[in-house]
């Protein structure tokens, strides 16, 4: 059972990817769909592999955004309560998704040590119920998207 399960649009990829590495190299167990061997059923596995994670990463841009599959896998994690938002591109959020706080890392490079990194991996661990050694919390910082209802005033 992954940690982690991560969904996004193919067109991210490349973000996504940078992200998938950070996670791993700060100990967590990742799932995302380039794991997925050459002969599996692609639509059973994701579906094993959404529900066996303990926490669900989606990562938003206006590309996952349109995506009926981010966007179903989102609502399984938000009726779990294991939803966690990042948003690798600026957009807004789908219908009844901007109401949570979500991580903005569309400025981000890849660096494993931007404290963002930590806090997401202090977020998975407290969803997954493991303990977060007091070392290992990253500094308070609150991170500023535009909503859906901030967008829809501007």
């Amino acid at each position: 059972m992954a940690d982690v399960f991560v969904s996004y649009k193919r067109e991210d990829v490349a973000r996504v990817r940078k992200l998938v590495a950070a996670l791993r190299g700060s100990g967590l167990d990742v799932w995302w769909d380039e794991d997925i061997p050459a002969s599996a059923p692609w639509e059973a596995t994701i579906e094993k592999a959404l529900a066996d994670a303990k926490a669900v990463i989606v990562c938003w841009s206006p590309a996952s955004v349109a995506s009926e599959n981010v966007r179903s896998e989102a609502r399984v994690a938000r009726e779990d309560k294991r939803l966690i938002q990042i948003f690798v591109e600026p957009c807004s959020t789908p219908l009844f998704f901007g109401e949570r706080q979500g991580v903005d890392l569309s400025s981000w490079r890849g660096r494993a040590d931007d404290p963002r990194i930590a806090g997401i991996v202090q977020c998975v661990r407290e969803i997954t119920g493991e303990p977060v050694a007091h070392a290992d919390r990253p500094k308070r910082r609150r991170f500023h998207f535009k909503s859906l209802a901030a967008t829809a005033a501007a």
